[in-house]
């Protein structure tokens, strides 16, 4: 009981989009499998899905012929069948404009999926702070950005709490990010995998040179 559906996920959803040998792309055709008795869903890439779908041919036929041998198919040679992987809930944007005057940003942002339908938000906070990871403080202030120009800047992000509308999501999540420079662009996995049923403060900083 499984139905397929050709979908356009952003590159931000991509963890390979950007990485090194990897063109950036602003958006990925996929497809993605839904378990109709449980809801789970996987996301193939095209490659993939041609290649299950000769799988799923060839299936066709032996039960057409009256392969009884179907019935008792391992796992690892069923076309329909996946191992858990990591479910995409949905993505969000933060922007960093405000930095290059020296402002932190405290503000909620959205989380939505690849169709634009709202599946939770994320607080988060991203200040200027020192190399050591202390806070610049609200006195920081930079009046022309381009003073900053080929200078180290660092700045410390921190998700203060996520909520997610979906309760099956509540155990085992966790947030990928990346951030775009000029020439490249990098990604980076946060290391907490806080609780979304509970306010948690994993935090990261990251050194732009």
């Amino acid at each position: 009981h499984k139905s397929f559906e050709v979908i356009l996920i952003s590159g931000a959803a991509n963890p390979s989009e950007g990485s090194k040998g990897t063109k950036y792309l602003p958006y990925r055709v996929m497809v993605k499998m839904k378990n109709l008795l449980n809801g789970n869903t996987w996301l193939w890439e095209r490659g993939k899905f041609m290649n299950r779908r000769y799988l799923m041919q060839d299936m066709y036929q032996r039960h057409l012929d009256g392969d009884e041998t179907l019935k008792d198919m391992p796992d690892d040679e069923d076309a329909f069948w996946d191992p858990p992987s990591e479910v995409l809930i949905g993505t969000s944007s933060a922007f960093l404009q405000a930095l290059g005057y020296g402002i932190d940003m405290d503000d909620p942002i959205l989380v939505t999926d690849y169709k634009g339908e709202d599946q939770g938000q994320m607080f988060v906070n991203i200040s200027p702070c020192e190399e050591s990871g202390k806070c610049m403080g609200e006195e920081y202030f930079v009046e022309d950005s381009s003073e900053l120009l080929g200078k180290p800047y660092h700045y410390k992000i921190t998700i203060r709490s996520c909520e997610v509308r979906d309760s099956r999501f509540n155990v085992g999540s966790f947030i990928k990010y990346k951030w775009t420079v000029t020439r490249s662009t990098q990604l980076h996995r946060l290391l907490a995998r806080p609780s979304l049923r509970s306010s948690t403060t994993p935090a990261s900083s990251r050194s732009i040179r």
